[in-house]
């Protein structure tokens, strides 16, 4: 077996203080069918910490590294949706704070539905 990786796009970022946040993952798998996720992140021109996770198994019909991909995959996306990184460099400054609305509670119908005031 040889190695693969996936190497997906470098996300920006500014951090509350105005400094500017780089973020990478990429998904390895070595020689012995060893697979893992691997994070790297930190401020632009600074200090990077690496984070590695083993995947353990693929789940479904997926393989450990098809497995790896899909966690991977929605890794990215959530650091852009939820954390407002981008693919683009920012410049420095204060951060834009993103206003999402509250979501509220679902309605079930028909729990306290009344009918000529007696409930059903």
């Amino acid at each position: 077996m040889t190695s693969k990786e996936q190497l997906f796009p470098v996300l920006y970022g500014i951090s509350s203080s105005g400094k500017q946040y780089q973020w990478t993952i990429k998904v390895v798998q070595d020689t012995k069918d060893n697979v893992s996720i691997e994070t790297e992140y930190g401020t632009l021109d600074g200090k990077k910490t690496t984070h590695s996770r083993n995947i353990p198994r693929g789940k479904g019909k997926n393989t450990k590294f098809e497995q790896g991909v899909s966690e991977a995959i929605s890794k990215w996306k959530a650091k852009q949706t939820k954390e407002g990184y981008s693919e683009t460099k920012k410049k420095e400054g204060k951060q834009i704070t993103v206003v999402r609305p509250m979501l509220a509670h679902t309605y079930e119908l028909g729990s306290y539905q009344k009918t000529r005031g007696a409930k059903i």
